[in-house]
């Protein structure tokens, strides 16, 4: 099968693709290509390669050439021609996607023309010019997705939580994560003082460990045992937790960026996610024991959050906008992160807000309910599989957790409109438990008005589930109890 595409006239740069005939030509004319044959290859998880043709071209002085191309489309996806001179110029080559394609060789052949007119009635000496191209793809075909998830009626109202509030101290809490290796909740704080508290569950004690700056953003390595945290959003700490103890001092990594978000992966890589008005926003990865930093390849947009997959190899993001929109995917490199694709938004199914992974990586779920796929192949990658079924109408999700011990995902269905105003009976949270294979609601149960649940978290064993909640007074009584509470949730009704 052949493609054909419009041609423009050459001016000083030349963007064409376009397809044509004809013969005849000058002699001495010459149309040189480089390499004269194009060999390219890749892997069904890999992306979709590109190759390029260095093309020049001796003509009689005076006369306008006008490139043509065709090319059948066995590998081929598409062909540009850029001429940046009357006498030289690229031919890009850009192939399919190699899991759409599945593994195979697929033989492609290209023919360039120069011509001195539109329509190719006359060509250049040395025109036309063939080139054979070999696309071969390796590796195992995609497996079939994970089947859709069937919708579910919304979550049955349980009551009121049965909570346990611990003995936490005073502080206010930024942001937290959850270290299953030591059973314990990790926090930052600014107030009364910028610190990382370390929670152990088993004995209901707290450890604190004083920063230099206030805290941002926080991040724990796969195994819990590290945490990385972003200082004030222009520095970074990093501490190596136990299970008793005091903490040792964090060392500290002052950075070239200002940051808004950070991840800490297993090789002890931290990714930086780029801050609203930061100057150049780039993905930057650092090696905690190097410090040597690596740049993303392009810029990407500021601001955005992203979640790291538990592999290591990419990151998921959402773009920082108003309305729910596109998922993009960076991979993870030696050399820093480059963006793979995103999602095809239908307009029905966007991602929204922040994003979840699940324990296994393989599912994608945004804060509005919908749920997506994470797959190596881009086929089934980032393509919508269902939608979480929430308890209210204008609740969004604000944490969740996903045990594969319990079987169960658990998560902050969460309502702000009210937090600001007496009563508060419209600032509310949720914690509704799903089926984590089937996503069926298990049950939904209120917190306290005025509690706003920030984070949940299943320890190990799935049998306990951790909330950390922002108390909101009501603005007509005066404050009572600490900023924040860290509760102990039975999910019995």
């Amino acid at each position: 099968m052949k493609a054909c595409l419009r041609k423009y006239p050459l001016l000083l740069s030349l963007l064409l693709a376009a397809c044509g005939g004809g013969s005849g030509g000058s002699e001495g004319t010459q149309v040189r290509v480089s390499p004269d044959n194009v060999v390219a290859t890749a892997k069904t998880t890999g992306i979709a390669p590109r190759s390029r043709l260095d093309v020049s071209v001796d003509h009689r002085p005076g006369r306008t050439i006008s490139p043509f191309v065709e090319y059948t489309t066995a590998g081929i996806a598409r062909v540009q021609v850029v001429f940046t001179s009357e006498t030289s110029g690229r031919v890009s080559i850009f192939f399919q996607d190699p899991d759409l394609l599945g593994p195979g060789t697929y033989a492609d052949r290209l023919t360039l023309k120069i011509c001195y007119d539109a329509a190719c009635s006359e060509q250049t000496v040395g025109s036309p010019r063939q080139i054979e191209v070999s696309y071969t793809v390796t590796g195992a075909a995609a497996p079939p997705p994970e089947a859709d998830i069937a919708d579910t009626a919304a979550p049955a109202d349980g009551g009121s939580a049965a909570v346990t509030q611990l003995p936490m101290a005073d502080h206010n809490v930024v942001d937290a994560a959850y270290s299953k290796s030591l059973e314990a909740v990790v926090m930052v704080s600014t107030q009364p003082a910028n610190a990382l508290y370390v929670y152990d569950t088993a004995s209901d004690t707290e450890r604190m460990l004083a920063l230099s700056g206030p805290p941002t953003a926080l991040s724990l390595s796969p195994d819990g045992r590290t945490a990385a945290i972003l200082l004030d959003g222009s520095s970074l700490a990093y501490a190596e937790l136990t299970a008793s103890g005091d903490l040792a001092a964090a060392r500290m990594q002052p950075l070239s960026v200002l940051a808004s978000d950070l991840m800490l992966g297993a090789n002890r890589i931290v990714h930086l996610l780029p801050a609203p008005f930061a100057f150049g926003g780039f993905i930057t990865s650092i090696n905690l024991d190097t410090a040597v930093p690596h740049f993303s390849e392009g810029g990407v947009p500021n601001d955005m959050q992203g979640v790291l997959h538990p592999a290591g190899n990419a990151i998921y993001a959402m773009p920082p906008l108003a309305a729910p929109g596109d998922i993009l995917k960076y991979e993870l490199t030696d050399n820093g992160a480059r963006k793979l694709y995103e999602s095809a938004d239908d307009g029905a199914h966007p991602g929204c807000g922040n994003l979840w992974l699940s324990a296994g990586g393989n599912r994608i779920y945004s804060a509005c309910g919908n749920v997506f796929r994470a797959s190596d192949y881009r086929v089934n990658d980032l393509s919508y599989m269902g939608r979480i079924a929430l308890f209210g109408p204008t609740g969004g999700i604000q944490s969740l957790s996903d045990s594969t011990a319990a079987g169960e995902i658990a998560l902050v269905e969460t309502r702000f409109e009210g937090c600001y105003r007496a009563p508060l009976a419209e600032c509310s949270s949720r914690i509704n438990l799903y089926d984590r294979g089937t996503l069926a609601p298990a049950g939904s149960y209120a917190l306290r008005a005025g509690d706003i649940g920030g984070f949940v978290f299943h320890d190990s064993d799935g049998d306990r589930l951790y909330v950390v909640a922002r108390v909101y007074a009501d603005p007509s009584l005066p404050p009572a109890g600490p900023a924040n509470l860290l509760l102990k949730l039975s999910k019995e009704p």
